[in-house]
């Protein structure tokens, strides 16, 4: 044998075999290291992706939160308009109550003030006992009647127009808030076009 074949025994194969060793530990090692850093990575990720699956949550939350406090404060100003209207229109309606009513007074009293007169008049043409004055006392009486029945009979015409009128007018102002809230949702309709993009 020769020194070089001893050397190459008893050194280099050693050598050889721990290096080999070495390697193959490392790489097990790089491998455990790579292994490691992947599941970093992935739990990088997978955590970034809970993270923006989280904000997206939010971001949806606020948006649908803002849209129901949008809502609400569009149901309060309907709910105000209507109210206003309603006073408004209580308030109309209730004048023209007092209106008709002070004016059907007025006619009655008016009635009752003639056909008093008329009556006084009858008596004293009792007592003077003359027919002619009799006769037009029932005249009057009936000229009375019928004037006091014709202006009854306008009030009431006057309360069918005035119910037709009302008529139009809540029909106008349905329609009104009709039209309202369709451009109310076609602006909201916009807005979120507008936000999605």
């Amino acid at each position: 044998m020769r020194l070089s074949d001893l050397i190459y025994k008893i050194f280099i194969i050693p050598l050889a075999f721990v290096f080999i060793l070495s390697i193959v530990l490392n790489d097990n090692s790089l491998f455990a290291k790579k292994e490691k850093s992947e599941e970093k990575i992935k739990a990088k990720s997978e955590r970034k992706m809970e993270s923006e699956k989280e904000e997206e949550e939010k971001e949806m939350k606020s948006e649908k939160e803002e849209k129901e406090k949008k809502e609400m404060k569009k149901e309060k100003k309907m709910k105000k308009e209507r109210n206003m209207k309603e006073k408004r229109g209580k308030d109309k309606k209730e004048k023209k109550l007092e209106k008709k009513q002070k004016k059907l007074v007025r006619i009655e009293n008016k009635h009752k003030k003639r056909m008093a007169r008329i009556d006084r008049i009858g008596e004293l043409d009792k007592k003077k006992n003359n027919q002619e004055l009799i006769e037009k006392v029932k005249k009057m009486r009936e000229l009375e009647n019928k004037q006091y029945n014709r202006a009854l009979k306008q009030l009431e015409g006057e309360k069918e127009k005035e119910e037709k009128e009302e008529e139009k007018e809540e029909k106008e102002e349905k329609e009104d808030e009709e039209e309202k809230e369709d451009e109310e949702e076609k602006e909201d309709e916009k807005e979120e076009e507008g936000g999605e993009e």
